[in-house]
């Protein structure tokens, strides 16, 4: 994970709403779309720092789709996101990202509704990890220079 500082409690990685389908179609020459198995429908976890987290379940229930999705070797259908912690304000953070590293992501505060005077994606920038993995790494390692250029 790519912070500047750390908390004991600080989210490494938050999953909202994943979404894992497969096509059903039917057909042998000319193949038509009729459905979607949904092997995973709306998961959502935090992993902090010093977390574990285990999936347990039945056969068939999405524990390997999900693992698969988290790693990229699928695509998710929907909603994997990656929640990296800011060391300075998360628009200045962006903007910097943006024109010294040419890595476009979303400010935290902008993807969160602040309650109770507290925004929870102040001061972190969302990354969707929808890329082929080598880009991810890439894009990682540029956001590693920025920081450690501040």
């Amino acid at each position: 994970m790519v912070t500047a500082e750390s908390s004991s409690n600080e989210t490494l990685v938050s999953v909202k709403d994943l979404k894992m389908y497969f096509p059903v179609t039917e057909g042998l020459l000319i193949q038509r779309h009729t459905g979607d198995v949904k092997a995973v429908d709306g998961l959502s976890f935090d992993v902090s720092r010093n977390e574990t987290l285990g999936l347990v379940g039945e056969s068939g229930c999405g524990k390997s789709t999900t693992g698969r999705a988290i790693l990229q070797l699928h695509k998710p259908t929907a909603g994997f996101y990656l929640w990296i912690k800011t060391p300075i304000d998360d628009v200045e953070f962006t903007r910097k990202l943006i024109t010294e590293q040419n890595v476009i992501v979303l400010p935290g505060s902008y993807t969160s509704r602040e309650t109770n005077g507290i925004n929870p994606g102040a001061m972190h920038i969302r990354i969707a990890l929808v890329a082929p993995l080598e880009e991810c790494i890439v894009a990682a390692k540029r956001i590693v220079n920025l920081i450690n250029s501040l």
